[in-house]
């Protein structure tokens, strides 16, 4: 998995994805689905919301929305 826009995206939408089901420790979950481990899916959640994929909460808080740019990386918008 690369560090582009692109991929961080997706990395937005799946960490999204994960929290809006309620998930608890998302980054976690990224790890035993995806593989990994759960600290490099907090880097590239962390790395995401930095470049403005996933919108802002507390230091240390799960949660944050797929931002629009998010979606126009990932083409799911019509620009």
């Amino acid at each position: 998995l690369g560090r582009d826009d692109l991929a961080l995206a997706a990395v937005a939408l799946e960490y999204a994805r994960i929290v809006e089901r309620g998930e608890r420790a998302p980054s976690k979950r990224m790890a035993e689905a995806l593989g990994g481990s759960a600290g490099t899916w907090t880097n590239r959640v962390a790395e995401a919301r930095r470049r403005g994929f996933l919108t802002d909460v507390p230091r240390g808080a799960a949660g944050g929305a797929l931002t629009e740019r998010a979606r126009e990386v990932l083409g799911l918008v019509r620009t």
